[in-house]
C-alpha cells in the first residue's frame, strides 16, 4: 500500500470512529446538531426530551385528521365491523371506551 497524503491540518486532527462520524451525520440531517462542538449524547438527550411530554394540541389533531380517528364514516365503520364480531365484543367495546375517558 502506498502512503496516504493528508495535509498538516487533517494530520493534527485525531481520527473519529465511523460510528461517531454516523452520528453527527445523522443529526445534521435531521436538523437536530446546531453546534458542530455539542456532544452527540447531548443532543440525544435534547431530542427525548422534547418528546417526553404531551404533544400539542394542534399535532393532536392533525393526527387525528390523517388516520381518520373522529370521522364520523370510520366510526359507522368500526361499529359494524363490532355487530359483525358478536361474541365478546361488548368486553373490547368497554376497553375501548375505558381508554377514551
Amino acid at each position: 500500500m502506498s502512503k496516504v497524503r493528508r495535509s498538516a491540518s487533517l494530520a493534527s486532527k485525531p481520527a473519529m470512529p465511523a460510528l461517531k462520524k454516523a452520528q453527527i451525520n445523522l443529526c445534521h440531517q435531521l436538523g437536530l446538531l446546531y453546534d458542530e462542538r455539542a456532544p452527540i449524547e447531548q443532543v440525544l438527550i435534547d431530542y427525548i426530551n422534547m418528546y417526553s411530554g404531551p404533544l400539542p394540541q394542534h399535532i393532536v389533531a392533525v393526527l387525528s385528521s390523517f388516520f381518520g380517528i373522529h370521522d364520523e364514516f370510520a366510526i359507522q365503520l368500526d361499529e359494524a365491523m363490532m355487530e359483525l364480531a358478536g361474541v365478546g365484543i361488548d368486553d373490547v367495546q368497554e376497553v375501548i371506551n375505558d381508554n377514551d375517558v
